[in-house]
């Protein structure tokens, strides 16, 4: 049911902040076993769905990502004692440098969704999803989508601009 408002509370909002709150999301982190992420051992459950299915899209991070992203979103857990709160537990997180999309540093979750969003795969994933929604899954018209992704990633991922402008094409 957290979930379920989380989405709705800012499903017309940011689409950086709602990655943000995904990566903090209790069912999120339980569905895909990041409680049992840690620096010692790093689970890729997580860090392979988020980049896979709401970000970037199959073909476009490589495994070496994906073990680097896991190794950032590290520590990201949920505490069952106290009402599924989310916790960072900073103990478990890999405070070690991490090779992302061709990028280095000592990265966290947030760091990690600004790498990813400043693939220009990420609006075009996320503008492709907006289409079949809206538009067509057959009929595809790839300079329309690539001209709305190039205005969602303009607008910082607006949700509202996304639509909008998804809505104000001749396909639609």
């Amino acid at each position: 049911a957290r979930q379920h408002n989380m989405l709705r509370t800012h499903g017309t909002g940011n689409f950086r902040l709602i990655l943000q709150e995904v990566v903090r999301d209790a069912a999120m982190l339980n569905y895909l076993d990041n409680n049992n992420n840690t620096a010692k051992g790093p689970n890729e459950n997580l860090a392979r769905e988020f980049m896979e299915l709401f970000v970037l899209g199959e073909g476009n991070y490589t495994e070496q990502d994906v073990k680097e992203v896991a190794r950032a979103l590290s520590g990201n857990q949920y505490n069952d004692l106290r009402n599924f709160e989310f916790k960072f537990a900073d103990w478990d997180h890999d405070k070690g440098i991490k090779h992302i999309l061709g990028r280095s540093g000592r990265f966290d979750a947030d760091d990690v969704i600004d790498i990813l969003l400043d693939q220009p795969a990420a609006a075009e994933h996320v503008t492709w999803h907006f289409w079949k929604a809206y538009v067509s899954e057959f009929n595809d018209r790839p300079q329309e989508r690539a001209q709305i992704a190039q205005i969602f990633r303009e607008s910082d991922y607006d949700i509202k601009t996304l639509v909008r402008s998804t809505w104000a094409t001749p396909a639609f």
